[in-house]
């Protein structure tokens, strides 16, 4: 984003399971308004026909369901044990994601808002840090993501280790990261360090407009 833009766009990212949505969650009641990347990745692929068309060719119609849509189990099973079907598949999605979240805080900012969280946890390899002015990074160690991720997705534990494995070491995002918050105790420790953090950006980039 331009440095002079009135909307300061706060990236939030880190592994999986690592606790992002509770850091969101507090991101939330301390009055930024949350852009999902996640939830707008599953809008653009279920609702652009474009990006879905380029899926299923690079991917073939095994990705799809009969009625069309797509399957995220079959794609998410040829992806996660390939890193360079991984990368290929990023690269396909990635524009029409961020092409999506600019437009969001574009108009965001013509409706007045002025601090936006956003929720990406392919922050870096989207390059949508490109238009933050802040990253905050969530981290939590691999045996506790392990059993969260089992328990929220439903996954075996095969299936979750083949997810954390697809993506970077955590040092990927520390050493890209502003602040980060290390997720080692319950999640009331966690809200308590993510409002920390909340309060003190916001109250920075409005101490600047003022």
């Amino acid at each position: 984003m331009n440095s002079d833009s009135d909307v300061k766009v706060i990236g939030l990212t880190g592994p999986t399971g690592s606790g992002k949505t509770t850091v969101s969650d507090v991101f939330a009641r301390s009055g930024y308004y949350i852009i999902n990347a996640d939830k707008v990745s599953r809008d653009v692929i279920d609702n652009t026909s474009s990006c879905l068309k380029e899926l299923a060719e690079e991917f073939t119609d095994a990705i799809l369901n009969k009625d069309g849509t797509l399957n995220r189990k079959v794609l998410g099973e040829m992806v996660f044990n390939d890193k360079a079907k991984l990368i290929h598949l990023g690269s396909i999605v990635y524009p029409y994601i961020t092409a999506r979240i600019l437009k969001m805080i574009n108009s965001l900012e013509k409706e007045g808002v002025r601090m936006v969280l956003l929720d990406a946890p392919t922050l870096f390899e989207s390059n949508a840090d490109d238009f933050c002015s802040l990253v905050v990074c969530v981290n939590a160690d691999v045996e506790k993501r392990l059993n969260y991720i089992i328990k929220r997705d439903s996954l075996t534990e095969q299936e979750a280790l083949s997810r954390i494995k697809s993506q970077p070491e955590f040092n990927y995002y520390a050493k890209r990261s502003d602040f980060i918050l290390q997720n080692d105790s319950d999640i009331a420790t966690l809200e308590s360090m993510a409002s920390e953090v909340a309060k003190k950006i916001w109250e920075y980039y409005n101490a600047q407009s003022t």
